[in-house]
């Protein structure tokens, strides 16, 4: 193979994985959490943790592991609590079917500050009982655009 041929090669390669990269840069600052049926509240206590609130359009959310057996309908609940004030709706995402893991964006509608808590709840759409298996790994990053 000849040596603009090969570095063709490279670079189709570079430019594939970089193109197949989720979640954009991978020098996002994420905070990762675990939340089941009987923890169901992720609780990040400064969105700072995750770069430059004040500039980010949208929280992404990627259910990054979704155990779901029985496929109970769950939805999320994102919310903040500005310093000094009552927690608020962002938004809510539910993955369909319930069992399969995907990333959600939910804008910030440009109330994020640094100081800003974010809290990630789990709610069950439909009755569970105890033994019901249900646990999600959630990966939590701003994104400005």
């Amino acid at each position: 193979m000849s040596r603009s041929r090969k570095l063709a090669f490279v670079s189709c390669a570079l430019l594939a994985a970089c193109c197949a990269a989720r979640g954009g840069n991978p020098q996002t600052p994420r905070a990762t959490g675990h939340l089941d049926l009987t923890h169901s509240l992720f609780e990040l206590p400064r969105a700072a943790e995750l770069g430059d609130p004040e500039h980010a359009k949208f929280v992404e959310v990627e259910l990054a592991e979704l155990v779901n057996p029985k496929r109970v309908p769950i939805s999320f609940e994102l919310r903040l609590q500005p310093p000094g004030g009552d927690k608020e709706l962002l938004g809510t995402f539910a993955p369909f079917p319930a069992d399969r893991p995907g990333t959600f964006i939910v804008a910030t509608q440009g109330k994020l500050s640094r100081e800003s808590k974010l809290f990630l709840s789990l709610v069950p759409l439909a009755k569970t009982r105890a033994g019901d298996e249900l646990r999600v790994t959630v990966k939590l990053a701003l994104r400005a655009e």
